[in-house]
């Protein structure tokens, strides 16, 4: 098990394969996406196909994961949780940051 995932800190790997008996090594793996605001975390499932795409290959997000979610694709990028998001995006409002 790896520290960290794509070499970002809040990525952490949890499973690599539904079961450890399959031989087929390209099965969807679990990470751990932890937010850097509350420290909170969730399990992401992501295809081991969409992750060497996106990974090694520098393949757009969007074009690694098209079955992902906007908001999951995201939560892969920053890390940051849907709840710290709407903060953030009230503080850039209040700042006037936002437009």
């Amino acid at each position: 098990m790896a520290d960290h995932l794509f070499g970002k800190s809040h990525l952490r790997l949890v499973v690599t394969r539904d079961d450890p008996n399959d031989p087929k090594p390209n099965g969807p793996i679990t990470v751990i996406v932890t937010c850097p605001h509350c420290a909170g975390e969730d399990r992401l499932r992501i295809s081991s196909e969409g992750a060497v795409k996106w990974h090694l290959k520098g393949e757009l997000i969007q074009h690694a994961f098209p079955e992902l979610t906007r908001p999951e694709r995201e939560r892969l990028i920053t890390g940051i949780c849907p709840s710290c998001w709407v903060e953030i995006e009230k503080f850039a409002e209040e700042e006037g940051a936002v437009t």
